[in-house]
């Protein structure tokens, strides 16, 4: 975060010190400067140039994944932390890389599993959304990417350096609180930093929402 203002002359000797307003490092880490309308302006707080994102791990709660996506592929990322304790079960582990550091199946309870017993649990994506999310927040660099030839250009995800572990919760049915809680769970005990979750339901109060609640506790 940025806090601008006009220069009271040409030379500024105010030290980098007293130009931070703010800093933050409990509940997030950060700051607040204080920089002329200048300085902000060639300060590019967006640019994935930066490592900002590099080694960081997300643990995706969706329909799984399509591991041989380009989107996926590790060229350039450093090897996985040693602390990290996921992995890819029920997975062939050569398709996990540095980029693709974890593929975990959680569907047991869900209607899908019923429904659809002939297919073996795997963390592959059979609906698509896991994958799509995945690649959206968190997919590497893919050159000369178009759709039907059109808007050709470079895909990546908001941050291509950080590290993929999808554990699959939904299916094409839908999803089962149990199985979404047990999800939960396991991202906490694998390490994960960042937790994402993208499912839709019907509203319920608080105190009888499950996922929700596990979600405070993780």
């Amino acid at each position: 975060m940025v806090a601008t203002h006009s220069p009271r002359g040409t030379n500024d000797t105010a030290s980098v010190a007293s130009r931070i307003l703010y800093t933050y490092d409990t509940v997030m880490h950060g700051f607040v400067v204080r920089l002329t309308a200048g300085k902000a302006l060639c300060l590019d707080v967006t640019s994935n140039d930066t490592n900002f994102d590099d080694g960081v791990i997300i643990g995706f709660i969706n329909t799984g994944i399509w591991p041989k996506s380009v989107s996926f592929n590790d060229s350039g990322l450093s090897p996985i932390r040693l602390s990290w304790s996921g992995g890819c079960v029920r997975f062939n582990a050569r398709l996990c890389n540095n980029k693709m550091v974890g593929a975990k199946d959680f569907t047991n309870a869900g209607e899908g599993r019923k429904r659809n017993v002939r297919c073996p649990s795997s963390p592959r994506d059979e609906v698509g959304h896991g994958t799509h999310m995945a690649s959206t927040i968190a997919g590497s660099e893919v050159h000369n990417a178009a759709l039907f030839t059109f808007s050709r250009g470079t895909a990546r995800g908001v941050a291509p350096k950080a590290r993929i572990a999808m554990y699959k919760a939904c299916e094409l049915f839908g999803y089962n609180d149990v199985d979404v809680v047990t999800t939960i769970d396991a991202t906490v005990k694998d390490g994960v930093d960042i937790i994402s979750i993208s499912l839709d339901g019907y509203q319920v109060s608080l105190n009888k929402d499950s996922p929700a609640i596990t979600t405070f506790g993780a």
